[in-house]
């Protein structure tokens, strides 16, 4: 879906911008996804025992981590972009290093926020709270990009879809605050 709108309103250069988004997006998640499930079976067992300032702790830790690694993968993406940008712009075209750098400019400001939300949902899942993971995952991975992708596309054009993934993103986090509260209400985390 977001092919055929880039390519709607740009054109291929702006597919091979994504392309270049999505590499970066798909290595960066993936360790993020690991911290945050390395974390579950330590969660899980001290959640069963009823140790909550061991559940704290790791929480903590987690929280502490993810956020450092995405804080550096932002700065990375936002001074380093055109850099970035010419390891796959094998031919040096300078239209499609333009267009590139800029997306990946603006996109770098999702990874403020786009870890929180995986984070939170491994952490319900820890806690035997599926459905609250579930709610957060389907919101992150569908719903909202969905929604923002097609109402930011169609409001700002090109960076309106660059920008969508931070909008989404900034969302799912204060959705995920709010049941981080409740869970900790509840369990007196």
């Amino acid at each position: 879906m977001v092919n055929e709108i880039l390519l709607k309103i740009s054109g291929n250069m702006a597919v091979g911008a994504f392309s270049i988004i999505l590499y970066i997006s798909t290595f960066v998640f993936a360790l993020i996804l690991s911290m945050c499930d390395a974390m579950q079976p330590a969660l899980s067992y001290n959640y069963e025992c009823k140790n909550t300032l061991r559940i704290q702790k790791i929480f903590k830790m987690m929280f502490l981590n993810a956020f450092i690694f995405s804080f550096l993968i932002f700065l990375i993406m936002y001074f380093f972009n055109k850099e970035i940008v010419c390891i796959f712009n094998k031919k040096n075209n300078e239209e499609f290093l333009i267009l590139s750098s800029n997306a990946l400019m603006i996109y770098s400001f999702s990874f403020l926020f786009s870890w929180f939300g995986k984070l939170c949902a491994s952490f319900f899942t820890s806690l035997n709270k599926p459905f609250f993971s579930l709610f957060i995952s389907i919101n992150q991975s569908l719903i909202l990009p969905f929604l923002i992708l097609n109402i930011m596309s169609n409001l700002y054009g090109l960076n309106g879809i660059w920008f969508s993934n931070f909008i989404s993103d900034f969302i799912i986090t204060i959705i995920s605050i709010f049941l981080l509260f409740k869970i900790f209400k509840e369990c007196k985390v």
